[in-house]
């Protein structure tokens, strides 16, 4: 398997082999917040690279609009994957395509979450966990195309469920105070635009 800049932990692969035991090779991620749902993405992306080098071209990762800026940085630091981030009306756009393709569009359209789901994809509040799991039971719902499912929870790898942020003030120069609100008004700017 390619190098990953990751620290190892045993359950983050689970998902890695039922996807490749399973015979459609799809997967939804679907874990608790915290436990590594891009760093189990980065192992299955990079582990197909390894087997299909020259087919493997494309992955789709869904996600929160509040998330899509740290999965794409995680991706590329961590596995070197660059990615492309798609908003609601793109993400629409290639579904429909993509369904027509394959010939199931209208039920999938039909689906009373498609649309409930792609709104609070883009809109949802990241802190809020009850979207957060309404999503992640949209989509298991709607992920009729493979019937593959993993879901990891704190409790089944013993992990703890605590966080604590830390405010640290530093001390900074004129010039320094105006790179830090340079740079953050950009980000900020950016990050409304999503």
């Amino acid at each position: 398997m390619r190098a990953s800049r990751t620290e190892f932990q045993a359950y983050q692969f689970k998902p890695l082999l039922k996807f490749l035991r399973s015979s459609k090779q799809r997967l939804l991620l679907a874990d608790e917040v915290g436990l590594g749902k891009t760093i189990e993405a980065g192992f299955i992306l990079c582990e197909m690279l390894a087997r299909h080098p020259h087919t493997f071209r494309r992955a789709l990762i869904v996600c929160k609009a509040s998330l899509c800026i740290k999965w794409q940085v995680e991706m590329r630091k961590r596995f070197d994957l660059q990615f492309d981030i798609w908003k609601a009306a793109q993400l629409r756009d290639f579904l429909e395509l993509l369904m027509a393709w394959m010939a199931v569009s209208k039920s999938f359209r039909r689906h009373p979450l498609y649309e409930e789901t792609l709104r609070m994809l883009a809109e949802s509040d990241p802190a809020s966990r009850r979207a957060t799991v309404e999503i992640q039971r949209n989509l298991a719902e709607m992920n009729f195309l493979s019937r593959v499912f993993s879901r990891t929870r704190r409790r089944d790898v013993h992990i703890g469920t605590e966080r604590v942020a830390v405010v640290n003030r530093v001390d900074m120069t004129e010039a320094e105070r105006g790179l830090y609100d340079a740079v953050l008004g950009f980000v900020r700017a950016t990050y409304r635009s999503l």
